[in-house]
């Protein structure tokens, strides 16, 4: 088996969306769009929209080819739908999963809904496969295990980990998992720096379960707005500070980028002159989308829409953009 995947510059994350009928189908328009357009990445989790994502990605699975498209999804966050008011959190968590013996409850975390509790990942991944109508996942990410980290310090932290990892390698054995990774917002650069993910501690882990040729994939945003991945040394290795896109080069992981437009934030953003020059004659969500599909750090970035006017405007960039990130280095000495 190759120790990467091929994947296009450009995927589909379905994170965002209300929860409802209508956007279920504005998405699966995008996605059918998106695979016409030679896009085959597409990023869902159980969380995403209370189960909804996972199973509409799971109708365009069921129209293509099982090696058309290269399927992500997640474990860690157990769906709710909170917007509901007649449900009761802590009943529903004893209920459904410490009743059943899915979750120990030292292993939930109440105010995050998080658990990486292996019994949950198994009862999880279960489900995700038989809503995404496939019997394996592409990548499979740790979701957000910063927040395990700052509750339960280091130690536990590493402990709980490991055993994430030891299920890993049962699931990768048993061919239901081809590559695992981590995919997070804020943890590589959090606000205390003693609560930073580190590399080398899910790369020590994978060693341990002889998983190396298989964690290779960190998902984390990148955008005008973020752009620690670059500038901040957050990363340790060999008592030297380096930036986390430094050492995911180094280790020869791989990183896809998500949130290009920083969540919509950027699309009204008044750019300085400097960067206008940089990228003369364009609109706003152009200019993020350029600068992001012109790092070759990035071996993709994935869009979150369900417009397919906003979709087919970022594959006609991708396909026909004059990208300039290296201008844009020089320019600001990142």
């Amino acid at each position: 088996m190759k120790n990467s995947l091929d994947l296009s510059r450009i995927g589909i994350g379905l994170y965002q969306g209300d929860e409802t009928d209508e956007i279920d189908n504005k998405l699966l328009s995008v996605l059918r769009e998106s695979v016409k357009n030679g896009i085959n990445l597409f990023d869902s989790a159980p969380n995403y929209r209370n189960l909804r994502s996972e199973k509409i990605l799971g109708e365009l699975v069921a129209e293509n080819p099982l090696d058309k498209l290269i399927i992500s999804t997640k474990g860690g966050f157990v769906p709710f739908d909170f917007s509901n008011p007649l449900l009761n959190e802590v009943e529903y968590i004893n209920e459904n999963y410490y009743q059943k013996g899915l979750i120990e409850p030292e292993l939930f975390d109440e105010y995050y809904f998080q658990s990486f509790d292996p019994n949950y990942l198994e009862y999880q991944l279960s489900n995700s496969l038989s809503a995404l109508n496939r019997p394996f996942v592409d990548i499979y990410y740790i979701h957000n295990p910063e927040y395990l980290l700052h509750r339960v310090g280091k130690k536990t932290f590493l402990k709980i980990i490991g055993e994430v990892f030891r299920w890993l390698e049962s699931k990768i054995k048993a061919k239901q998992i081809r590559f695992v990774g981590i995919s997070t917002w804020d943890g590589f650069f959090h606000i205390e720096p003693k609560e930073y993910l580190q590399l080398t501690d899910f790369l020590m882990l994978a060693e341990r379960f002889q998983l190396l040729d298989r964690f290779k994939y960190i998902q984390f945003p990148f955008n005008f707005g973020k752009l620690n991945s670059v500038t901040e040394k957050s990363q340790v290795y060999k008592s030297q500070n380096f930036s986390l896109l430094k050492l995911i080069d180094e280790f020869k992981l791989i990183a896809i980028s998500s949130a290009p437009f920083g969540q919509g934030k950027l699309i009204e953003y008044k750019f300085p002159e400097s960067i206008k020059l940089i990228y003369p004659h364009m609109k706003n969500a152009e200019i993020n989308l350029s600068f992001v599909l012109s790092s070759s750090f990035f071996a993709s970035t994935l869009l979150g829409t369900s417009s397919l006017t906003h979709l087919n405007e970022s594959i006609s960039l991708w396909k026909n953009g004059n990208f300039n990130y290296d201008t844009f280095v020089k320019t600001f000495s990142l």
